[in-house]
């Protein structure tokens, strides 16, 4: 049976237009050389980046491929467990593998693209380079049980859950008379106040209405963002040529309505 396989395989390969066949043997060719672009992320932010049936998914996720693809380029995710972990690699400027862009080529080792639902501020962009691709910003997660939560002024005195290293941590820590408890990602901090150890969460609007919907009967969105953040795929300052290229993607993503659909498919 081995053996009619095989000789039917080498009859087909010899009755095959040979522009056929060389554009088969071309293609495989391609995808075996292509570049390799190391992106990491932290699944845990539904709908940003996540785990569905053992697969990575979200917005985040998409948007990385489609970027692969239009820089000719294969993606090999690097999935970081917690957010100190991924905000580390991006407060040390992110370790480059990166030599004169994707043009250029990419070289083994390190980290070229970071991409995980991660506000751009000065702190993160003091070693690292960000492109801007989502406007978000910190809202209010509150408990149904708790009424008396209407703005951020309404969480003295009450226990608030964020993810340590997060915009939304470095908020709350500021503010007087709140007990902060701080978690490794998104799933523990909406976990907090499910199980009552929080009042309420602070954190970006699109995992909070993710949750909310999730959990209409035991979590409520107090307000919508109480402050506008973009946020950024960063990458080493090392890698200005695919800095540029990235963002000229991105720019063409949002003229030609990618990034709308990708809105309307996640949110």
């Amino acid at each position: 049976m081995k053996l009619i396989a095989v000789i039917f395989v080498l009859v087909m390969s010899a009755a095959m237009p040979p522009a056929m066949a060389a554009a088969s043997v071309g293609s495989q060719g391609r995808e075996d050389n292509m570049r390799v672009l190391r992106v990491a992320t932290n699944p845990g932010i539904e709908p940003m980046e996540f785990m569905r049936g053992g697969q990575l998914v979200g917005y985040d996720i998409d948007v990385a491929a489609e970027l692969a693809r239009r820089l000719d380029v294969k993606v090999k995710w690097v999935v970081v467990k917690n957010f100190d972990d991924i905000l580390a690699h991006v407060m040390q400027g992110v370790s480059s593998g990166v030599s004169g862009g994707v043009s250029g080529g990419v070289s083994g080792g390190g980290l070229d693209l970071v991409i995980s639902a991660m506000g751009i501020d000065d702190e993160r962009t003091r070693n690292a380079i960000a492109v801007p691709y989502f406007k978000s910003g910190p809202t209010i997660l509150a408990s149904t049980a708790e009424a008396g939560i209407s703005t951020l002024d309404s969480l003295k005195g009450k226990t608030i859950a964020a993810v340590r290293g997060s915009t939304e941590h470095g908020i709350i820590k500021k503010m007087p008379a709140v007990t902060v408890v701080a978690v490794d990602d998104y799933d523990c901090c909406i976990a907090a106040v499910l199980s009552g150890k929080a009042a309420a969460a602070v954190l970006d609007v699109p995992v909070a209405l993710v949750a909310a919907k999730r959990d209409p009967g035991k979590l409520r969105v107090v307000d919508h963002p109480f402050e506008e953040e973009w946020y950024g795929i960063y990458m080493a300052r090392t890698a200005p040529a695919l800095f540029q290229e990235v963002r000229n993607a991105l720019k063409t993503m949002r003229r030609d309505g990618t990034l709308d659909r990708l809105n309307a498919k996640w949110f």
